[in-house]
């Protein structure tokens, strides 16, 4: 486990910055802690809103629910829907 998320992080270091790669170790550690969830719903987790606030009420780790309550409501716009397109391209390349 340890070395398949030390792969992840260089992948996503290389390819999409420190702070997409922020949001997706947040979206990651969300899913890791809900019910009937799968990094499927990577995703879906960084654009359809409902699904969020549905993952994040199961989120036990304070850490991980502050960032997803506080911290990415404030992120600009802009700069969501730029780091969520290039991520879904970057995504499709392991479907």
């Amino acid at each position: 486990m340890r070395r398949g998320r030390e792969c992840i992080q260089t992948f996503l270091a290389r390819l999409l910055g420190p702070r997409l790669e922020y949001i997706l170790y947040a979206s990651v550690a969300a899913l890791l802690e809900c019910d009937n969830a799968s990094l499927l719903g990577l995703p879906r987790m960084l654009s359809d809103a409902r699904y969020r606030s549905w993952v994040v009420k199961q989120v036990r780790d304070p850490v991980v629910k502050a960032f997803w309550l506080h911290e990415f409501t404030k992120y600009d716009k802009r700069f969501l829907s730029e780091a969520i397109a290039q991520f879904k391209t970057k995504w499709a390349s392991f479907s």
